[in-house]
């Protein structure tokens, strides 16, 4: 039984004076490596319910990326942390799970469902979606991970096509002093994660920090 590649895709936010996102923008992709079946810790069966993050190690997840900079730590927002649950519940079953920004100052992340085929004999006898277990530092490491093509000197984002400097960027903002997350399941097994901040950041003409 072998997992078949695996699709995870991020949405870009730049949120301006008013929020909007940049023409053309892509969305990065990453793929994982094909494994075993009986590799559990890839697989969890949540069916269709909403997954409780740990919010300490989301936290901490994005502390450390402010650390570096030696910007001040977040704080966790309860608040925050609900209009995420809401609006990830939104995405879920209004937008069917496609990606939609609600305001300025949130970050999204959506994860593909696995596929896992199970064979006997050479005969594919089924194909069944699966939950991804994406961490809470698998997930703001793929927002962190931008920090490579930020230019400061410039205020500039230098990535490739089809890439984004916006996550990071947010992540780190220097006047955004709260943060609260949420995440949910889709019916197909793909996953919605958000993070709201607060003040917002990315706001065009000023650098993060």
């Amino acid at each position: 039984m072998v997992k078949f590649l695996v699709v995870l895709l991020l949405l870009p936010l730049f949120c301006l004076v008013s929020t909007s996102s940049p023409a053309g923008s892509r969305w990065p992709v990453f793929t994982k490596k094909r494994q075993r079946h009986s590799d559990g810790r890839m697989l969890r069966q949540v069916g269709t319910a909403a997954k409780m993050i740990d919010r300490r190690r989301m936290l901490a997840a994005h502390n450390r990326w402010r650390a570096m900079l030696g910007i001040a730590a977040l704080k966790w927002s309860a608040p925050l942390e609900k209009k995420a649950r809401a609006w990830a519940g939104t995405l879920k079953a209004e937008n069917g799970c496609r990606m939609k920004h609600s305001g300025p100052g949130e970050n999204l992340f959506w994860a593909s469902p696995l596929k896992v085929t199970t064979r006997r004999g050479g005969r594919v006898l089924r194909v069944e979606n699966r939950v991804q277990d994406i961490s809470e530092d698998e997930a703001v490491a793929g927002w962190g991970n931008e920090r490579q093509w930020y230019s400061y000197d410039d205020n500039g984002c230098r990535a490739p096509a089809g890439k984004s400097c916006g996550h990071y960027t947010q992540m780190v903002w220097r006047d955004s002093i709260e943060v609260g997350c949420a995440m949910d399941i889709c019916p197909d097994s793909s996953q919605i994660w958000v993070c709201n901040y607060a003040p917002a950041g990315n706001v065009v003409g000023r650098r993060p920090y």
